[in-house]
């Protein structure tokens, strides 16, 4: 990309090796004054050494002002204004504050006006009632490894394309930490940190990345992120909140976080103004959390997260067709599909998940899970461990897997297939199957209805109905069939149905 390459031809990733070159150029020194500085020589290098000061706190006005293109000025001293600070206005220019520097403006600390331009802080820069930094221009490089304070905003720009942000040091604000648009290729790096009343860090547009290694805070959102496509958030640090931690609202954005993720009331919020027309993607392999009932939160369009971290807070996915993939990961709490066609995965431990209106697919995975699949015709797959499933008013498949499972239809046509384990099944309302196999266990089946369901004993290969008929018999009120008797292992034993049950309510 662009940036001050002559000043600082080496940086890389907010290191700054100035370049010999301009140091052994000449360089004019600004003397203490009271009046305004206005520097307008192309191509020349200014110096306001430790000691000397600029101050017009009295005539109100800027401190210090470029208009010419190519120009370098360091500063080791002190500028204090009545309003801006320093203002840097020509192309290919750079601003670079020493460690004994310190720039405060009434208004903004310093403004970058110019294209290709290049900001190096390593002292203290103040904007006591506006920005502390402006980044006006295209192709620019800011880098702070000192102190930087806005009132309204730390670090701001306009909309530009080809900026790199690089924080090792402190920036704060009581609004936005850095309030930053991007129309294309925009790098916000932060090893620092950062941290705003408001929101630690607000972002829109298009093509921007922030990397984050450091600490980012905000009192309402600790990063406020509007996408409008191709936007990433990669995290190994931390984003903290007291209300959400990260909200993205649009399309397009991606989230990776290896680091902590944290807010009071939600950890990650995904909203759209545009229903159904947002895509965004979250992979997690560190810890998203809140103190409140989310750690995630969706709204309208499409979420695909996966999670190989922690969760710690419910999970509740937009209305779309969402992707919830849990395996390898921690939830604790529940997971909501809500509206769409969702497919979610748990994890290893005991989940419990909520389809939601649509049709969803369900996987519990290992652990004692709970699926629910509410409206829609779901598909639930409990795998191992004892689990609790239960459909809703649609034509549902529940596969209960290894364990002991206890699986109920509800309304509907279901499919219900205890798996391995000792289950219990109830098909509710509507026309079920009951679907075993040769390892079934010892299973019960409540609410059977006579010539409505039917029991599928495919897998076993009967050769005929007076076979089937010779494992049936009655104990009480209960009618049993002998697995065992037809090759297979167990028992079905079917409460209530006594004397009811023959081989036209099978399946061979």
């Amino acid at each position: 990309m662009g940036g001050r390459h002559k000043a600082c031809p080496n940086f890389n990733q907010g290191t700054c090796v100035p370049n010999p070159g301009v140091e052994s150029m000449p360089i004019t020194l600004i003397e203490s004054t009271t009046d305004q500085v206005t520097l307008d020589a192309a191509g020349e290098t200014f110096k306001l050494a430790t000691g000397e000061t600029v101050d017009t706190t009295v005539a109100g006005n800027d401190a210090l002002i470029t208009s010419a293109a190519d120009m370098t000025v360091f500063v080791d001293g002190t500028v204090i204004a009545g309003s801006d600070g320093i203002e840097i206005g020509g192309l290919d220019s750079s601003l670079q504050i020493g460690t004994t520097g310190t720039v405060e403006g009434e208004s903004d600390g310093v403004r970058m006006l110019n294209d290709n331009a290049f900001f190096l802080n390593n002292g203290s820069v103040t904007g006591l009632f506006d920005q502390g930094v402006e980044m006006e221009g295209n192709n620019s490089v800011f880098i702070n490894n000192g102190t930087i304070f806005g009132e309204s905003d730390g670090v701001t720009n306009d909309n530009n394309f080809g900026q790199s942000f690089f924080n090792n040091g402190s920036v704060s604000s009581n609004l936005e930490g850095f309030d930053l648009s991007s129309s294309g290729s925009l790098n916000l790096v932060n090893a620092g940190s950062i941290s705003g009343g408001l929101n630690g860090i607000r972002l829109d547009g298009t093509g921007a990345t922030v990397l984050n290694s450091g600490s980012i805070f905000g009192g309402e959102f600790g990063i406020d992120l509007f996408s409008e496509g191709a936007m990433q958030v990669i995290n190994s640090g931390s984003i903290t909140s007291d209300e959400i931690a990260l909200s993205v609202n649009g399309t397009g954005a991606t989230v990776q976080n290896s680091g902590t993720i944290e807010g009071v009331l939600e950890g990650v919020f995904f909203q759209s103004d545009i229903a159904q027309e947002n895509i965004n993607t979250l992979i997690n392999s560190g810890t998203i959390a809140s103190n409140g009932p989310r750690a995630i939160q969706g709204s309208s369009g499409i979420e695909n997260i996966f999670n190989t971290g922690t969760l710690n807070g419910n999970v509740a996915l937009a209305n779309g067709d969402d992707v919830f993939d849990g395996r390898g990961g921690t939830v604790n709490g529940s997971i909501f599909g809500q509206g769409g066609d969702d497919t979610i995965f748990g994890g290893a431990g005991d989940d419990d998940i909520n389809g939601g209106a649509g049709n969803d697919t369900l996987y519990g995975q290992r652990g004692a899970d709970t699926l629910a699949g509410a409206n829609g015709n779901d598909l639930m797959f409990g795998g191992q461990g004892n689990d609790d499933m239960s459909a809703g008013g649609g034509d549902d498949v529940l596969d209960g897997g290894a364990g002991g499972d206890f699986l109920r239809g509800f309304g509907g046509d279901d499919i219900l297939n205890g798996g391995a384990g000792n289950d219990t099944l109830n098909g509710g309302a509507g026309s079920d199957v009951f679907v075993f196999e040769l390892n079934a266990g010892e299973d019960r089946i409540f609410g059977f209805e006579d010539g409505s369901d039917l029991i599928d004993l495919t897998a076993f290969n009967i050769a005929s109905e007076a076979e089937l008929e010779a494992a049936i018999s009655t104990n009480g009120a209960i009618a049993v069939v002998d697995l065992t008797a037809l090759g297979g292992d167990g028992q079905i034993a079917l409460h209530g149905s006594a004397g009811l049950i023959d081989a036209n309510d099978f399946l061979i």
